[in-house]
């Protein structure tokens, strides 16, 4: 099931390592990522994050600021993905 969750799926890591074991090509992962860090902790493991569902979400909590809410979210993710700390490849 798709669409923005509270927390990863259990699997999420386990899927992407079985993918890798059958293919070299990149691995996104986008089930239900909502927040920043479920955005970090994804990009540990996975080589891109997909946030479909949030961004319908934030478009649908700020009719006619779309854009600049969109542009809001897609910042804190970028912020959270350039700290030292994260992993996002």
């Amino acid at each position: 099931m798709t669409g923005a969750r509270q927390q990863l799926a259990e699997d999420a890591r386990k899927l992407v390592k079985r993918l890798r074991r059958v293919t070299k090509l990149p691995v996104a992962l986008g089930f239900g990522i909502s927040t920043a860090e479920q955005f970090t902790e994804v990009g540990e493991f996975a080589d891109a994050v997909v946030v479909g569902s949030a961004i319908v979400e934030t478009v649908e909590r700020n009719r006619g600021r779309e854009a600049a809410a969109v542009g809001e979210f897609v910042r804190r993710l970028l912020a959270v993905s350039y700290q030292p700390s994260a992993a996002v490849r």
